[in-house]
């Protein structure tokens, strides 16, 4: 059976840092995370915390891995999958890849790691198979929520997406917007491609010409640039409207928009996507197709146990409708330019 000392001369670090990183009691470097845990994996090392009797307790655990523990959609959801986790006796550990496909790597090295009975996972983007591979090597058990990968015969929970963008473009139309941008997260991910082709449906049922300068990619967490918010209003012909991905996207806007003097909805009407946590949307009176978060959480993990508990073979695809909101950040389009 390998030892720490082991994992410390695979990986090229001191026993130290091993211990520093498995029992969190200081800072490792990314880097040095990736190369500890390959070497746990290639050397199926078992932290010692994890023997004896909490070894009983990873028979009962489950691991989360979502795409951004920050934005409330995600966050909500987690609380779906941890009521319907312990009513059933599991636990759940949760993980935040931040979109980073590295740290997603690490999280399912720590799943494999730690045993655990299954995994519930946002992929990061369509290069996350590479990651998911080894789930399947090691037999465990895992539901997509919110995103899906192509290749993959797993449960899945997610949204109506194309959909629903189609909806809220055509929400827009309605009001007499012909000249409506969209901004996606980036296109390597399932999620984004599927809101911009419910923008593309909507302009194409209703023969409005696609214009591939109103498409704008960008990051859907905290940390984003508003780059694309000057690159439209320096078209030569503006937009009057604009589809965003998500509540962080729609906020970002928001504040550039104010500091550039454009009011909402009178110079530029808005859409989103947001979900069905009003306290965290308090302040965000933006017409959108609101998401029910709590129950991809909550489905997900009842797919999974039961696929644990042996209960079903065949995958399951559960997708769930939006409902559109309208509020006021919308209006027609008759006074701009």
């Amino acid at each position: 059976m390998a030892k720490m000392e082991d994992v410390a001369r695979h990986a090229s670090v001191s026993k130290m840092t091993v211990s520093r990183f498995i029992n969190g009691t200081g800072p490792v470097k990314a880097e040095t995370r990736t190369r500890i845990l390959r070497a746990m994996e290639e050397l199926d090392y078992q932290p010692r915390r994890f023997h004896c009797s909490t070894a009983m307790a990873a028979e009962r655990t489950l691991m989360l891995i979502v795409a951004d523990i920050s934005n409330p959609f995600f966050s909500l959801m987690a609380r779906g999958v941890e009521h319907v986790a312990n009513n059933s006796g599991y636990h759940v550990i949760v993980g935040n890849t931040a979109e980073d496909e590295t740290k997603e790597q690490e999280l399912i090295n720590l799943a494999v790691s730690y045993r655990v009975k299954g995994v519930i996972l946002t992929p990061v983007s369509d290069n996350s198979a590479a990651n998911i591979h080894l789930l399947k090597q090691k037999n465990i058990p895992f539901a997509f929520v919110d995103r899906e990968l192509d290749g993959f015969h797993a449960d899945v929970v997610k949204g109506d997406i194309v959909h629903a963008a189609q909806s809220l473009v055509e929400y827009l139309i309605g009001l007499g917007h012909e000249r409506i941008a969209v901004v996606t997260g980036p296109l390597n991910s399932a999620s984004s491609r599927e809101r911009l082709e419910g923008y593309k449906r909507a302009l194409a049922h209703h023969h409005i010409p696609y214009r591939s300068n109103y498409v704008k990619q960008a990051l859907m967490t905290r940390d984003m640039s508003t780059s694309f918010v000057h690159e439209l209003l320096d078209q030569p012909k503006r937009p009057t409207a604009l589809f965003v991905a998500n509540l962080f996207q729609h906020a970002h806007t928001v504040l550039e928009l104010r500091k550039l003097q454009i009011r909402i909805p009178e110079d530029l009407s808005i859409v989103s996507f947001r979900n069905t946590d009003d306290l965290a949307a308090i302040d965000s009176n933006v017409t959108s197709a609101v998401q029910p978060a709590y129950n991809f959480g909550s489905l997900s993990a009842q797919l999974l146990i039961e696929r644990i508990e042996g209960k079903r073979q065949a995958p399951t695809k559960i997708v769930l409708q939006s409902t559109i909101i309208e509020d006021g950040s919308t209006g027609s389009p008759t006074n701009m330019t």
